[in-house]
């Protein structure tokens, strides 16, 4: 998964790199430059505890 800044500067970076780096160059915050859709799996979730999920 890739990181972008919330102002949209700067290149996608890695979960380390974000880590790594703090907040944006460009001041903003990090966020995933594409968020998965899981609507399918959340029946299957529910029924799993807190451990297993």
């Amino acid at each position: 998964m890739r990181y972008v800044s919330t102002r949209g500067g700067g290149e996608p970076l890695t979960f380390k790199q974000t880590i790594l780096t703090g907040l944006a160059r460009d001041g903003g915050l990090y966020l995933p430059a594409s968020i998965p859709d899981v609507r399918d799996r959340l029946p299957a979730w529910r029924a799993l505890s807190y451990q297993d999920l």
